[in-house]
């Protein structure tokens, strides 16, 4: 199956194997052979039956599938069912209830089909990408920062309940999605579950083997305190855990770590289907790979877009999403039967209440919003955004419910995802579209009708201060702390309190200095005088990331 070389906690260990041996002697009358998988660094996982062997019902096809989660009633993903009446859920290593899992994230499945074609899950796993602080936050576009890792947010994540689209930054969070050249597309954010522990998925860089460091995204990670270092290397997939440097924030002290990269073989058996999603890595002529699989087609391999466009395979490039359907040649290749390309599809975000829920005599069935008529499909992602733990289905939206829905364009428009909450609660589309407040601290002066420099809004992180001058220096600009009398500049702190012009510059330039916090940001109104801009309003943000705005009009009434 898939798997990975870090062990699960003993105890799990020791029950796991009593429960094996106990049922292989009832069942089997022999033990002495047993197979075992693993499948999210979380160690050897035993199945309960031979590959295509006999138990109980009948045949058993072994499978393994990866991808996000679309909806329960079972567990659904990429549109399929997966009976979990006898499956065991493992998150962060440690056996839970499937009431653990939400909408949005991506797991891994050990499983099998019966005779029948019902498809079961055995073990599922939690695949996070990252685990950790966001460093910044543009609310504007969606783009976040958590251990040096780039995390684009989109109108397809998934936030928990307990999470605001616009109030991101500082949060401890855990995040799934997909692995991108450059970033992560996240299909689901959520409050941090392992405070004490920060864990980041990517591949290496700039590997010092000497040094024992090597880079992921934009993180350095020391890696000499994990039990196996030749496991990293240039290019391979690694998940290290670890904590941060008390000394250097930048630089992830790595206690565990282990290879990612899939295996398609279970005890020396490779199984007899499975499902791979993952980013496009190195093409060749006749194949490429997906998460360390080399993906093999021929001429009965078919691709489709997203829109379920048929397509030729020179269709598929570098960094596209996929997800591949296929027959494992051997334990590290895959023959496709069916690829679809989940990127590069043009898509719509429309919002607003449920005017209509209706199924026709096929079983299709339609949301109407506003009189637009869409259609849900299998993989339709559907979650209820107020709930900590969302089980919603189409059986269960109703007539007046506010709704974000992501669909592509037709006739009807087909559902991608579909997140019910209640306008202006994380009901952002992050096209350009939405209009977002910014609280900038202090009343504005009156619109500027006669200079286009004066009575200008600005906002930006703080890089430096110089006291000589009276000046901030920040991210986008210079700014000059007015102490004339009659005519000087309003300085808040993030409380709220006056802090005199005149000492203004040395009080935040000591805060700067104590780096006791990781951001100080500044809003403030002022006029533009050639390259600096003289303040009138100035309020000092702790440990916050905002908008930056250089040079903003006040915006009218």
């Amino acid at each position: 199956m898939i798997s990975y070389s870090q062990a699960l906690p003993i105890i799990w260990r020791v029950i796991i194997g009593a429960c094996l041996l106990l049922m292989t002697g009832c069942l089997q009358g022999e033990s002495d052979d047993t197979k075992f998988a693993g499948i999210d660094g979380s160690g050897k996982i035993p199945l309960p039956d031979e590959p295509g062997g006999e138990i109980g019902l009948g045949k058993r096809s072994p499978l393994i599938v990866q991808g996000s989660i679309n909806g329960f009633g079972s567990v659904i993903v990429h549109g399929e069912h997966y009976d979990t009446t006898d499956t065991d859920f493992y998150r962060h290593g440690e056996l839970v209830s499937e009431a653990n899992f939400e909408v949005g994230d991506r797991i891994a499945v050990n499983g099998y089909s019966d005779e029948s074609g019902k498809l079961f899950a055995e073990q599922v796993f939690f695949e996070p990408s990252v685990t950790g602080r966001i460093e910044a936050y543009d609310d504007v576009a969606g783009i976040a920062t958590v251990l040096g890792q780039r995390v684009r947010i989109d109108s397809q994540t998934v936030l928990g309940a307990e999470l605001s689209d616009k109030m991101l930054f500082g949060k401890e969070v855990t995040i799934s999605g997909w692995l991108q050249d450059g970033e992560i597309l996240a299909t689901r954010v959520t409050l941090g579950e392992t405070p004490q522990m920060s864990l980041v998925r990517g591949y290496i860089y700039d590997n010092d083997a000497l040094q024992m460091q090597a880079s992921v995204g934009n993180l350095r990670v020391n890696y000499a305190n994990i039990n196996d270092p030749s496991i990293v290397e240039e290019g391979a997939g690694v998940v290290f855990e670890g904590q941060l440097s008390q000394t250097s924030p930048q630089i992830l002290i790595a206690t565990k770590a282990f290879n990612f990269v899939t295996n398609l073989e279970q005890s020396d058996v490779v199984v007899e289907s499975a499902v791979i999603a993952g980013t496009v890595r190195n093409i060749e002529a006749k194949h490429f790979w997906v998460n360390g699989i080399k993906i093999v087609h021929d001429a009965d391999t078919t691709v489709t877009s997203a829109s379920a466009k048929v397509l030729s395979i020179e269709a598929i490039k570098g960094g596209d999403r996929l997800v591949v359907k296929g027959k494992p040649i051997d334990a590290a290749q895959l023959l496709a039967e069916d690829i679809s390309i989940k990127s590069n599809v043009v898509t719509q975000t429309i919002t607003g209440a449920v005017t209509m829920l209706y199924t026709d005599e096929t079983g299709q069935q339609f949301v109407d919003i506003d009189s637009q008529r869409v259609a849900l499909k299998s993989e339709t992602a559907i979650v209820d955004l107020l709930q900590q733990h969302s089980r919603l289905t189409f059986d269960t939206l109703n007539i007046g419910d506010y709704l974000v829905m992501v669909v592509v364009p037709g006739e009807p428009a087909v559902a991608v995802s579909i997140k019910r909450t209640q306008q202006g609660v994380n009901d952002r589309k992050f096209d350009g579209t939405d209009e977002l407040p910014y609280d900038w601290g202090f009343d504005f002066r009156e619109r500027s009708t006669s200079d286009d420099d004066e009575n200008l809004l600005f906002a930006g992180k703080l890089l430096s201060v110089d006291t000589s001058l009276n000046t901030l220096v920040l991210s986008n600009g210079v700014i000059r702390i007015k102490s004339d009398s009659g005519n000087s500049t309003e300085v808040f702190d993030s409380e709220g309190n006056a802090i005199a012009a005149n000492t203004a510059a040395a009080e935040i330039g000591e805060l700067l200095k104590a780096k006791t916090h990781r951001t100080i940001w500044v809003n403030l109104q002022g006029d533009r005088r050639n390259d600096v801009v003289f303040a009138d309003h100035i309020v000092i943000k702790l440990d916050w990331y905002g908008r930056e705005i250089t040079g903003q009009l006040i915006p009218e009434e």
